[in-house]
């Protein structure tokens, strides 16, 4: 003790160090944000000093479904925004990614995005921690992708007629809370196998 009040017989001084190096700086705002491609992860981004943001930029080509995340090894407080080639802002997240990181997700059928460029900005919520290291993920489906030659087919009002012997091929399942619905006359009693794929369901 400085002070000479109290004796200290033992004690133990540690030291740690952390690497703050961010890859992708500068990239401090709209101008200067780097471009992240469709899955091809950004790795070794950090936020430091704590009110260090960081910006990505992307481009799509056509109506899209998104899905853009922040992640890592350790637990950490990001938030994540979302804007458009105007830089107004068209969503955010705070902790949707668990462990504290961030999720925008815009599906198709839903609130997709449509053809232009976008802009994301990472932070840390309140600018009051460091973040040594995240990672930032792009994943971009097209939304003709996921065309259904028999939408709209979502009750039994609207149902395709399906023929015996005749595949109905190219439906889907999007958004996931999607349902298809089809529709057959038997003309006198018969035994039938529905199927799905290559999956049998017997009635």
């Amino acid at each position: 003790d400085a002070s000479g009040g109290i004796e200290i017989a033992a004690y133990q001084l540690s030291f740690e160090t952390y690497t703050c190096q961010d890859l992708y700086e500068q990239d401090n705002d709209f101008i200067t944000a780097s471009m992240i491609l469709n899955g091809v992860p950004q790795a070794d981004h950090s936020i430091f000093p704590v009110s260090d943001a960081d910006y990505v930029t992307f481009t799509l080509d056509k109506q899209s479904e998104i899905i853009l995340t922040t992640s890592g090894s350790t637990p950490a407080d990001t938030e994540l925004f979302l804007y458009d080639a105007g830089f107004t802002q068209v969503e955010y997240d705070n902790d949707s990614n668990g462990d504290g990181f961030s999720r925008i997700d815009r599906f198709c059928d839903v609130d997709s995005l449509e053809a232009g460029t976008y802009y994301a900005r990472v932070s840390e919520y309140n600018n009051d921690e460091i973040i040594y290291n995240y990672q930032i993920d792009l994943t971009v489906t097209a939304c003709d992708d996921h065309l259904d030659d028999y939408e709209e087919d979502n009750d039994y009002t609207t149902a395709s007629t399906i023929t015996s012997g005749i595949p109905q091929l190219e439906h889907s399942i999007v958004p996931s809370y999607d349902m298809d619905w089809v529709t057959f006359t038997l003309d006198v009693p018969s035994a039938i196998t529905l199927a799905k794929a290559v999956e049998p369901l017997r009635l």
